[in-house]
């Protein structure tokens, strides 16, 4: 049996490690913000799933992850509404680690 890497929180990382952290949760941020806009609205789904929506609700980003069906592993979307008001985008994102099922 395979023994797990044991992942440390994040408030138990020191110096660089925590700083990259960091960075990587900045990065994200901003990229969020870049595309939904400042006052972008967080709720949650049925599911209880993360889905931030722009404020004009045209943009939204969503992290299936309570249920990720129709596929096997936990991912997000990066959507926008046509003008026909239908959901559109380039289909789910998968962490790195994951099957991408």
């Amino acid at each position: 049996m395979k023994s797990k890497k044991h992942k440390p929180k994040v408030d138990q990382l020191g110096g660089a490690e925590a700083d990259g952290v960091n960075a990587n949760v900045e990065g994200a941020k901003g990229a969020i913000e870049g595309y939904l806009g400042e006052n972008a609205k967080a709720q949650k789904n049925k599911d209880g799933d993360l889905v931030i929506v722009s404020e004009d609700g045209n943009r939204k980003i969503r992290f299936d992850v309570n249920n990720p069906a129709p596929h096997e592993s936990p991912h997000g979307h990066v959507e926008w509404k046509t003008e026909h008001g239908n959901w559109r985008g380039p289909g789910p994102i998968f962490p790195k680690d994951t099957t991408g099922k």
